[in-house]
């Protein structure tokens, strides 16, 4: 990604509240961006479906497909 992008990105989380962002007072290039509670709540939920959704579709594997993707993996 470009920084511009990165920049445009960043101003959409934080105004949605996901993020915030900081200048440092050294180098005013450099902005530090941090989650906010609801953005680590919000990452957790997307982490909560994959693993949802990975549990749904290994269900469907018998024991032993399940041990040898593992194995795989």
């Amino acid at each position: 990604m470009t920084g511009s992008s990165m920049t445009t990105a960043c101003k959409r989380l934080e105004k949605s509240g996901l993020v915030t962002r900081t200048r440092q007072s050294e180098d005013e290039r450099v902005v530090q961006v941090t989650l906010t509670e609801q953005g680590h709540e919000r990452v957790e939920a997307w982490h909560q479906q994959r693993r949802t959704l990975l549990r749904q579709l290994l269900t469907q594997l018998d024991q032993q497909d399940q041990d040898t993707l593992q194995r795989l993996l």
